[in-house]
């Protein structure tokens, strides 16, 4: 997924590379709150929406470094052992 910036401008480019264009249509996803009749192409997506977007990842991030600190058993070890 490649990102342009400059000044205000931000925005999405798919290129030929898979891995690229399922992440890029998963930020669409998430800029459209899940809901997948009000998803736009990655390249339509405004500045705005890529930011909100953003913000759902970077809290899904925090939640999950917050639930591997719990060292709640089955929590988020892949240890056979449990993180033991």
């Amino acid at each position: 997924m490649n990102t342009t910036t400059a000044h205000d401008v931000l925005s999405i480019r798919l290129t030929a590379h898979p891995m690229q264009r399922a992440g890029a249509f998963a930020l669409a996803l998430l800029a459209a709150d899940g809901r997948l009749r009000a998803m736009k192409h990655p390249e339509e997506l405004t500045p705005q929406e890529i930011r909100a977007a953003n913000q759902v990842m970077t809290k899904d991030l925090e939640a999950t470094v917050h639930a591997a600190d719990a060292k709640q058993p089955g929590g988020l070890s892949s240890s056979p052992h449990g993180g033991r």
